[in-house]
C-alpha cells in the first residue's frame, strides 16, 4: 500500500510540534530547577544567620 502525502506531512507536522513542546518544557524544567536551587541556597544562609543570632553572634 503506498503512503499517503498528505497523512505523511500531517505526521510530520504533528512530531515536529510535539519535538518543540517537549524542548520547550525542558527548558521550563531547567529554569524552575535553576531557581529552586537558589532559592535552597538562599534558605541555606537565612538559617545559618538565624543560627548565629540564636547563638548571640552577629553574622556578615
Amino acid at each position: 500500500m503506498p503512503e499517503d502525502p498528505t497523512a505523511h506531512h500531517g505526521l510530520a507536522a504533528l512530531t515536529r510540534r510535539f519535538e518543540e513542546a517537549a524542548e520547550k518544557n525542558d527548558r521550563e524544567f531547567g529554569i524552575i530547577k535553576s531557581d529552586l536551587t537558589a532559592l535552597r541556597l538562599q534558605i541555606g544562609n537565612l538559617d545559618q544567620k538565624a543560627g548565629n543570632l540564636d547563638l548571640g553572634q552577629d553574622g556578615p
